[in-house]
């Protein structure tokens, strides 16, 4: 079964009903459960979010339901490992991604996870990464 890592950018456009939520809506709602993941990065993610009040009360609350919907990828070593040498490769090219980032294209390579994202132009400076923006409807 292909599976799906959903970045944090697109838990907050679908739960906000940003632009594009209906195309993700319409994944999340034909693909099986069981193929969508988190990575424990976008829990920290949405629960600073919540915390610093960046989104209403009522708005953070729907976020954090809505990531418990999905499988949490835990950040082990060997994710935290990868996301590291990753993060130092593309600095080293000049090619930088944030920090979180690398640890969450970290999680979808060592699962063989598609990374789904609506921030295709810095997952795509990662090698091997597969990745679809549900948002737009770009694979």
């Amino acid at each position: 079964m292909t599976s799906y890592l959903l970045d944090t950018n697109v838990i907050t456009h679908w739960v906000n009903k940003a632009s594009g939520h209906a195309l993700i809506e319409k994944h999340l709602f034909t693909l099986p459960i069981a193929s969508l993941h988190i990575s424990a990065v976008t829990v920290w993610e949405v629960s600073r979010m919540a915390e610093k009040a960046k989104v209403s009360t009522k708005a953070s609350r729907a976020l954090m339901e809505a990531i418990g919907l999905f499988a949490v990828e835990p950040l082990t070593a060997k994710i935290a490992a990868i996301g590291g040498s990753l993060h130092g490769w593309l600095s080293n090219k000049g090619q930088t991604i944030g920090e979180r980032d690398s640890m969450i294209a970290g999680t979808a390579l060592a699962q063989g996870h598609i990374m789904v994202t609506d921030n295709v132009r810095e997952f795509e400076r990662v090698p091997g990464l597969q990745i679809q923006n549900w948002r737009t409807g770009a694979a």
